[in-house]
């Protein structure tokens, strides 16, 4: 490798003390370049208000660096390794021109190779960063009028730098490929698929999360007449019964009809003042309903309940009437499968196993749930008809009419038992699948 020219280096004639001074100089400016980057980045929400509250100079100059994250990066790590190569060049120029080591001539390269690794890393990186961390706003503000120096220096470097990395962002962009969710369940089949029975749990959970967002309310939500509420006007001995047969910690109250739902009965809350005193009212008690379109997807709603800590909303749906009820357990379910608790009796599970190959199926069960929970194929129907979702739903569109209860129907090696059903719907069925004989 050739020496640097001799005109990279200026004041050849400098003494000897002052090039540990220039040395220590930029070290300094190394350090206040990584320990700036460290600090701006970490500021909290309740430190930007600080700033914004702030009538200080600094504060305005360190909203105005933090207003274009971009620049600001550009301008840290273009100052950071112009300092740091302007070390390596002055270690150089010390350790080659000005010192000399008689009978040594391997300590100038051993120098320059440990030497300023050591204090570039430890003194101009790791050691400013570490105390930028415990007082990031102290540092960015000392550090503000430094930098608003350094970027008007580098400007034209910062430009250049800016323009190149959006080209490279765009370009990413378009050469980015859009992954259906079709293939990445195939991926998915793919990696489990080598052991049939390996992996079963986790391969449901990450097909379950690949769904998740592409779910709607309306798909998962109790329906309206499956919704068990209690009416505003009715008295605290009438309702206790009820709720202690439910089962429920949430239910809605409302006045004359679902779609005037007024509130959410918390049984803790009503248990706690139980306690206290018998003689109040319970309508007192009621918290406000959260209401959401039946058409929002799981994935915001589920975003919704944790900002807001809630467990429960009210689905309504385009012409404002309420259409069913969500809860957070039932969007985590989509992911992790049924979860039962020790409340659930065997009439409020969606599924449960009678034999070998029969379930009891309620008709509100999702197709997609029941073929994760029993391992059975559906595409069959699924393919032919379109836009079922139910097992109710499949039934439906398969016989063209409502089935009478005690009615069994045979399809695609299924046979369907009508146990419960009115004339309006189908509640629950008796699902037996037959495999196909192997013919000889």
């Amino acid at each position: 490798m050739d020496d640097p020219p001799e005109e990279l280096f200026l004041a050849v004639d400098l003494g000897l003390s002052t090039w540990p001074l220039l040395i220590i100089f930029f070290v300094l400016c190394s350090a206040m370049f990584s320990a700036s980057e460290t600090a701006y980045f970490s500021l909290s929400r309740l430190n930007l208000d600080q700033l914004r509250n702030s009538g200080l100079p600094s504060d305005r100059r360190v909203l105005r660096h933090l207003s274009n994250p971009k620049r600001l990066l550009a301008n840290l790590l273009i100052g950071n390794n112009v300092v740091n190569l302007t070390i390596i060049l002055l270690f150089y120029y010390l350790l080659f021109k000005v010192l000399t080591f008689p009978g040594m001539p391997w300590l100038p390269a051993l120098l320059q190779t440990f030497g300023v690794t050591a204090i570039i890393v430890f003194a101009g990186e790791v050691l400013p960063k570490v105390y930028a961390s415990r007082n990031p706003m102290g540092v960015a503000r000392w550090f503000s009028w430094p930098l608003q120096v350094s970027e008007f220096l580098f400007k034209p470097v910062i430009w250049l730098l800016m323009q190149s990395s959006g080209f490279m962002d765009r370009w990413m962009v378009s050469k980015h490929v859009q992954v259906s969710k079709d293939e990445i369940n195939q991926a998915i089949d793919l990696t489990f698929g080598a052991e049939s029975n390996r992996g079963g749990s986790e391969k449901d959970l990450l097909k379950g999360i690949v769904k998740f967002g592409e779910l709607e309310v309306r798909q998962i939500m109790v329906p309206r007449q499956d919704i068990q509420a209690i009416d505003y006007q009715a008295t605290l001995e009438e309702i206790l019964p009820q709720l202690r047969d439910w089962g429920y910690s949430r239910v809605p109250v409302y006045r004359e009809s679902l779609d005037q739902v007024v509130g959410i009965l918390y049984l803790k809350d009503l248990f706690s003042r139980l306690n206290q005193n018998k003689s109040f009212r319970w309508q007192e008690l009621l918290r406000k309903p959260y209401i959401v379109p039946d058409t929002k997807h799981l994935d915001e709603l589920f975003t919704e309940f944790k900002a807001r800590r809630m467990h429960m909303a009210l689905a309504i749906d385009e012409y404002g009437g309420v259409s069913g009820l969500v809860t957070l357990e039932d969007a985590l379910e989509q992911i992790v499968g049924e979860i039962e608790d020790e409340f659930d009796t065997d009439e409020q599970r969606l599924c449960r196993r009678l034999d070998r190959d029969s379930y009891w199926v309620a008709g509100k069960m999702l197709l997609q749930d029941l073929s994760r929970e029993t391992g059975w194929d559906f595409s069959p129907f699924q393919a032919s008809l379109e836009g079922v979702e139910t097992l109710a739903g499949l039934v439906l569109e398969l016989e063209g009419r409502i089935p009478l209860q005690g009615e069994v129907l045979r399809h695609f090696g299924f046979e369907f038992k009508v146990i419960q059903a009115d004339h309006r719907r189908i509640m629950a069925m008796h699902l037996t699948y037959q495999l196909p004989s192997k013919s000889v």
